[in-house]
């Protein structure tokens, strides 16, 4: 296991609408630094936003020089899609103490773009991974040549994310052999927690070879919520494959994340992830009634609530 990567402060700023000002932040970064977590990634690149100095919507540069001292030793990572963020924005972000880009790839028609965004990449002097976001949705052959493309680019890690939270821990296993199949690259997980079964899947996918993994403070975010990062942190410190500051790690979910109140993935989160519908999909059936929605749901999808 070799990095555990702490989305808490992404996740959190996306699920709560951006509701975490600039010092909220830093303090969970200054906090997390104490833990013994590898990296924490803050945020969405957005550059057409940095104009918004306040919140942790876009990532602009005094944000990220403020992020980057507040962590200390601990890495800083990025997220950034396809097209929306140029050379010269690569470079301040190089410049603000941006240890690792990680770059959303959907469809693997974006392959030849992913590979001219790696030249640039690589250009700037800026580390990056590929996640390959909807891992669900992906077939074995789609797993070994998003491998093949990550060793190819040059890419630090091949991440796969389970947006929509609907992988069992058999397929993260089948996703996991076919990746190593393509090439030798370091893999890592996304997992999402609709099904409960975010924990499960990462142990499944370290038994498989996968040594990054995401977590996030309480099991939260955006959708079903993420693997818990006291829940990995707590398995891996007594399995004595990595030490951490379990109690920091506690006192933050406690102090920090507890008073944002922020509710718990519940039935229609494991029915959007037995379903395995994006996040489209599921923000349209949330707009409607319990009971219209459990409609929509059987004439969309096939599926029944009722006995």
């Amino acid at each position: 296991m070799d990095k555990l990567l702490d989305v808490t402060l992404r996740e959190v700023s996306l699920a709560t609408d951006y509701d975490v000002t600039v010092d909220e932040g830093l303090d969970l970064l200054t906090g997390l630094a104490r833990t013994g977590i590898d990296i924490a990634e803050i945020g969405y690149v957005r550059p057409w936003l940095w104009d918004r100095l306040g919140s942790w919507e876009s990532c602009p540069p005094a944000v990220l020089s403020k992020a980057r001292a507040a962590l200390g030793d601990t890495q800083l990572s990025v997220f950034v899609h396809l097209g929306a963020v140029s050379a010269a924005e690569l470079a301040v972000l190089r410049d603000e103490g941006v240890d690792l880009v990680r770059v959303g790839i959907g469809p693997l028609v974006e392959a030849d773009r992913m590979r001219a965004f790696a030249e640039d990449l690589h250009r700037c002097g800026l580390p990056f991974s590929i996640n390959a976001i909807r891992a669900s949705q992906r077939t074995l052959e789609d797993a070994t040549a998003l491998a093949r493309l990550a060793a190819e680019t040059g890419a630090r890690v091949l991440y796969f994310a389970d947006s929509n939270g609907a992988l069992y821990p058999g397929r993260v296993a089948e996703l996991t052999r076919a990746m190593r199949a393509g090439a030798d690259v370091p893999l890592g997980l996304h997992a999402h927690d609709n099904l409960s079964l975010a924990f499960a899947n990462a142990l499944s996918a370290m038994d498989h070879g996968v040594t990054w993994l995401d977590s996030c403070l309480g099991g939260a975010g955006k959708g079903g919520g993420n693997l818990s990062t006291e829940r990995i942190a707590l398995y891996l410190h007594s399995a004595g494959i990595r030490r951490f500051a379990l109690t920091t790690i506690d006192g933050l979910t406690h102090s920090w994340l507890a008073p944002r109140k922020l509710a718990p993935p519940g039935f229609w989160e494991a029915v959007n992830g037995t379903l395995d519908l994006d996040m489209e999909d599921c923000l349209r059936a949330g707009a409607l009634a319990p009971d219209e929605r459990a409609q929509h749901y059987q004439s969309t999808y096939g599926l029944t609530l009722s006995n």
